[in-house]
């Protein structure tokens, strides 16, 4: 695990002292009654965080947020894990394996009755396998019932109502950097071993072709220009595959299949990193680093359990992404209007032939 994933993880647990199935809660942040003005109803923002796999609703301070951006914040549990996304194979509800429609009756007559046999504690005490670079919980893409093999980004194609809402999409320059160790991210590695992490983030992600995909992958991330390739350049450039692969090419995907129907998108890429961070500063921005600049947090000087020393830079960041926020919230465009206008933050809507993007730096 990483340093910065690690700090990120201490800060947290005092926060998860007390864990219970009973987690089913909302935490709701409330303007102040001195904000209370034109404004109210407030717009609402509900904040579903986490990659499906661990967290607790209480780590997310949205009072910043809401005095700020005078919004309604909410954040909230979900169940993870077994409890979370183990199902008996309803096509209509999240399940096992990612794909409910591939359990017959008899197969799912079987999980139940070998689930009801054991006691819960020894249920959640099972680590099931999971392949590196997948997650080993996770929801599904709900199917139809009369095309349960529809690929996913088909039935979002088909999905109404996901053309009808307004989409905003975010990414950093390093998606993948809780997938290396500290050893791997503090002193590089060699060509084999690069070979051997894009050779099983291949293996497991895609079913044909594997061999032609982890040659053009090793050929458009390599600089052919150097005969010598050094660690610290070989982990840069697998850093960059991998956050391609997993973060920004989906991304992507997903907001050019949301505009193509004419649907209002916008793209952005959270440059900014501060320089207090506990990432190393060549990689750039860091997955679940914006996090903090969303909440406002860098406005108050972070949370109590974790203050950060933040810059200026750092502060006129947050600034600007809570307006970016609140207008979003509030009107399906993010670029801030009339008093809530932040001097030169425009967000412009993704185009599929300009491909335009907003870049949040300092």
């Amino acid at each position: 695990m990483p340093l910065g994933m690690y700090n990120e993880l201490k800060a947290t647990i005092p926060l998860l002292a007390n864990q219970s199935e009973d987690c089913l809660y909302l935490n709701i942040y409330v303007p102040g009654s001195g904000a209370r003005g034109v404004e109210a109803p407030y717009a609402v923002a509900v904040w579903v965080a986490a990659a499906h796999e661990w967290g607790s609703g209480n780590a997310l301070d949205g009072a910043v947020l809401a005095a700020r951006a005078h919004l309604l914040v909410v954040t909230l549990n979900y169940r993870i894990g077994l409890l979370g996304y183990l199902t008996a194979g309803a096509t209509d509800e999240v399940s096992l394996a990612g794909s409910a429609a591939a359990l017959d009756v008899s197969a799912a007559l079987a999980l139940v009755s070998c689930i009801r046999s054991r006691p819960l504690g020894a249920l959640l005490g099972v680590d099931p396998p999971r392949a590196r670079f997948l997650a080993g919980w996770a929801p599904s893409v709900p199917r139809a019932r009369d095309a349960p093999g529809q690929a996913p980004s088909r039935a979002l194609h088909a999905s109404e109502v996901f053309l009808e809402v307004t989409l905003a999409v975010v990414v950093t320059t390093t998606e993948s950097y809780q997938f290396f160790s500290e050893e791997d991210v503090r002193h590089g590695f060699e060509e084999e071993h690069r070979s051997r992490i894009l050779r099983t983030y291949v293996r497991n992600v895609y079913r044909y072709h594997r061999n032609e995909i982890f040659a053009a992958v090793r050929n458009e991330y390599t600089d052919w220009e150097k005969p010598i390739q050094h660690p610290i350049n070989i982990r840069d450039a697998t850093l960059e595959a991998l956050s391609d692969a997993a973060g920004a090419a989906p991304a992507l995907r997903l907001a050019q299949i949301h505009a193509r129907r004419g649907a209002r998108t916008f793209f952005a890429h959270f440059a900014h990193q501060s320089k207090e961070a506990d990432y190393p500063q060549r990689l750039g921005s860091v997955s679940g680093e914006t996090l903090c600049y969303f909440l406002g947090l860098p406005l108050v000087g972070g949370l109590p359990l974790s203050p950060r020393n933040y810059s200026r830079n750092d502060v006129a960041v947050s600034e600007a992404t809570v307006a970016l926020l609140a207008a979003f919230a509030k009107t399906g465009d993010p670029t801030p209007k009339g008093e809530e206008r932040h001097e030169g933050v425009t967000w412009p809507p993704y185009d599929l032939n300009t491909q335009q993007y907003l870049s949040i730096g300092e």
